[in-house]
């Protein structure tokens, strides 16, 4: 159902190019399809024609981090989070792509800041207690 589906949008957005969230929605199947290139560039359009569009930033971190590019995830989900700073998840998005990165003292306060944004899960912590152990920081 998701070609069906990516079908659809790729008509709304034909149509109706200036209609951000039917990129947006079309990023989401394309997602889903693991079709991760063009979902960045779906969601990119959506970003295009409304900066301010938290979800399409935090989507398009995802798909940048599913293709390995990590450099593009944190500036994606930078973006997100300084939009919507109480947004828990895209702090610990962030965490994790500046993890990839090796810039682990950045990490440690997106970390930090998911966990005070009520992300205190598990994984914040044991990602957070990896990060601590790599600077020696036990």
């Amino acid at each position: 159902r998701l070609a069906e589906a990516i079908a659809m949008f790729d008509v709304v957005v034909q149509s109706r190019p200036d209609y951000a969230d039917g990129h947006h929605n079309r990023g989401n199947a394309l997602y889903k399809s693991s079709r991760y290139e063009e979902a960045m560039s779906a969601f990119g359009a959506a970003i295009t024609l409304v900066p301010t569009d938290a979800g399409s930033l935090f989507n398009q971190g995802n798909a940048a981090d599913k293709l390995g590019r990590h450099e593009a995830a944190v500036l994606a989900f930078g973006a997100a989070y300084q939009l919507e700073p109480q947004d828990g998840a895209a702090s610990y998005n962030l965490a994790n792509a500046l993890k990839e990165l090796g810039r682990s003292d950045e990490a440690v306060v997106a970390y930090r800041h998911a966990v005070r944004q009520g992300r205190d899960d598990g994984a914040v912590h044991a990602n957070l207690g990896l990060v601590l152990h790599s600077m020696g920081k036990h």
